[in-house]
C-alpha cells in the first residue's frame, strides 16, 4: 500500500487519518513525502523544516505534518523502532517540475534526501515515488548515490493475454521517458529463487494497482470490490474516448506479476490522499472495508508489506506461494 503526495494543506485531514489507520491497527504501509522548495508559495506543496526551533513557522501547525511526526516520535516508521509499521519514501524536492528537471534531478535528490534526514535522522528512507512514472537512464544512479536503492514507477498490463498471463500487455510501461520503459528488469523477470531483480543496482518495485481510477475520471475512487478485482485478467475500462476510465486491481496486478516473477504474486497498490469513494465513503471506513475482504479472501493469503520487505522477496518458482 503505497500512498503518494503527503504533503501540507492538500486533503492534509485524509493524509492524518490515513496514517493513523495503519498505525493503529499495525497495518504495514508505505507513505512518500514531498518535500518542497518554495514556503512562500502556498500552492506548492512544501515540507517545513524549522519546527523543532520555530513553532509557528508556516506549516508547522498543519495536522498532516504533526501526525507524521507523532508515527516518527511513537516508533511507528521504519528505522525508529523493531516494531514500527510505517516506511516513509522520497516523492521529489520539486514535484511539480519534476518531468521538467530530469537534468538536474541530482540536485532534487540531494536536497530532498538532506532535508528528510535532517527531520527524520532515524528513520531509513530508502524508496523513491517517481512524480507521474517518469525516470530516466540516469535516474537509479542518482538516486542511488543519494542513499535511495528503491525506485517504485508503475508498470500496468491489461488483458489479453489468454491463457498466458506473461504476454499480457503493457498498459503503463515501467518508467516511462522518452517513450521508453527505463526501469524494466533483463528479460522482463521481476523475481526468480535467487531474490528481486535490479536494475543499475536499484530494485524496481512500481505500483501495479490503485484505489482510484488509473486514467479518466480524475482521483474518483472505486469500491472495494473493485479494487480487489477477484477474477479480473488485467486492468479494465469502460467508455471510450473522453469517457475513457481505467481501472487495475490488486488479484489482477498480482497474478499478472507472478507470471513474470516465477510464482512470486504481488503488486503495489498505489493511493492518494485527494481520493474520493463513491457514496461518500470515507478514507478509513474504505481501508477498514478493504482489509477485512483482503484478509477473508479464499484463493490467497494477503500479506501487507514495506517496500523494504518486498526487495527481500525470492520466487519460490512454483505456484504454492501466493503473496498479494
Amino acid at each position: 500500500m503505497r500512498m503518494d503526495d503527503i504533503s501540507p494543506v492538500d486533503h492534509a485531514q485524509v493524509q492524518a487519518d490515513v496514517i493513523g489507520w495503519f498505525s493503529e491497527n499495525k497495518v504495514k504501509f508505505n507513505f512518500g513525502v514531498i518535500v518542497g522548495s518554495d514556503p512562500t508559495d502556498k500552492w506548492s506543496p512544501y515540507w517545513p523544516r524549522t519546527c523543532a526551533q520555530n513553532p509557528g513557522d508556516l506549516y508547522c501547525d498543519d495536522i498532516a505534518v504533526r501526525r507524521v511526526q507523532k508515527a516518527y516520535d511513537d516508533g511507528d516508521i521504519l528505522g525508529t523502532s523493531q516494531h514500527a509499521v510505517l516506511e516513509m519514501g522520497n516523492h521529489a524536492w520539486d514535484h511539480n517540475n519534476w518531468a521538467r528537471q530530469l537534468e538536474v534531478q541530482e540536485e532534487d535528490f540531494q536536497k530532498s534526501q538532506n532535508a528528510l534526514k535532517q527531520l527524520f535522522p532515524k528513520a531509513t528512507v530508502r524508496y523513491f515515488a517517481a512524480p507521474e512514472n517518469i525516470a530516466n537512464a540516469e535516474t537509479m544512479g542518482k538516486m542511488k548515490a543519494q542513499g535511495l536503492d528503491i525506485l517504485s514507477a508503475a508498470a500496468t498490463r491489461g488483458c489479453g493475454g489468454g491463457d498466458d498471463p506473461a504476454a499480457a500487455w503493457y498498459l503503463t510501461s515501467p518508467c516511462q521517458y522518452g517513450g521508453k520503459a527505463t526501469c524494466k528488469p533483463a528479460g522482463d523477470i521481476w523475481a526468480t529463487t535467487d531474490g528481486f531483480a535490479k536494475v543499475d543496482g536499484v530494485w524496481p518495485a512500481p505500483a501495479g494497482s490503485a484505489n482510484s481510477d488509473w486514467a479518466g475520471g480524475g482521483q474518483g475512487g472505486i469500491t472495494v470490490d473493485e479494487a480487489l478485482g477477484v477474477g479480473d485478467c488485467g486492468c479494465l475500462t469502460s467508455g471510450k474516448k473522453d469517457s475513457l476510465k481505467v481501472w487495475c486491481s490488486v488479484v489482477a496486478s498480482a497474478k499478472n506479476n507472478a507470471a513474470k516473477s516465477n510464482g512470486l504474486h504481488w503488486t503495489v497498490h498505489m493511493m492518494h490522499p485527494e481520493t474520493v469513494f463513491p457514496n461518500g465513503q470515507s478514507y478509513t471506513h474504505w481501508l477498514d472495508e478493504f482489509h477485512q475482504k483482503a484478509m477473508a479472501l479464499d484463493e490467497y493469503e494477503v500479506h501487507f508489506i514495506n517496500f523494504q520487505d518486498l526487495v527481500k522477496l525470492s520466487a519460490p518458482g512454483s505456484e504454492e506461494l501466493q503473496l498479494v
